[in-house]
């Protein structure tokens, strides 16, 4: 009785090396956002205190003999300034110029660049000044329902969480960063010898049109 013939097999495809072009996961992009929430508070508290600082030097006469009451209408728009209504519009106006100026001209804002994700349209091409303050005010929606806006990053294929579907955004790793869980894969199936299988490809976003 004949045996047939083996056939060599062909090895599995080699598993992706880094993460560049895949989908973000929800810990980076929390982390990136919890960086640029440090950063935009820092920027805040700063202004907020050199104004305050300076309304309140002004008040009481500075080193130059200058006070409010000797400008017209100086101590009406002090006391404007430093309402809190104002300073809450200041704060939304704030917080939605750091991140549509960043977004527009880099595409991630520096909590994202440290985290080595970058926010991009779905169809590919530049993000859009409408598309990053849309993005902005749909943080609102996602964190409304207890956050279930951003939880549902866990659960979409894209990675997309209700303000990126909202604005018709994905974010991105954007560097040659290479997984954990893949790199430990590897070390663990080197050990035994066998080929390490592919395990996230199907996370990585389509090429742009």
């Amino acid at each position: 009785m004949l045996s047939e013939p083996l056939i060599p097999r062909r090895p599995p495809p080699a598993p992706p090396k880094t993460l560049q072009g895949y989908y973000a996961g929800f810990a980076s992009r929390l982390l990136a956002f919890l960086v640029d929430v440090i950063l935009v508070s820092l920027l805040f508290v700063s202004t907020t205190w050199i104004t305050s600082v300076t309304v309140t030097t002004l008040r009481i006469g500075s080193y130059l003999g200058i006070t409010l009451d000797a400008i017209p209408g100086a101590t009406a728009l002090a006391e404007i300034i430093t309402s809190p209504g104002f300073i809450a519009l200041v704060t939304v106006l704030f917080i939605l110029g750091y991140h549509a100026f960043f977004l527009v001209f880099a595409g991630q804002t520096p909590g994202k660049a440290l985290l080595g994700v970058r926010v991009v349209p779905v169809r590919g091409g530049k993000l859009r000044p409408w598309q990053a303050v849309l993005r902005y005010l749909g943080y609102y929606l996602s964190a409304l329902p207890l956050f279930a806006g951003f939880l549902w990053i866990l659960l979409d294929d894209q990675r997309q969480a209700w303000h990126d579907k909202l604005a018709g955004t994905v974010v991105l790793y954007a560097w040659q960063a290479r997984p954990d869980e893949q790199f430990l894969v590897d070390e663990i199936l080197q050990v035994d010898g066998a080929a390490p299988p592919e395990t996230i490809p199907s996370q990585k976003a389509p090429p742009a049109p």
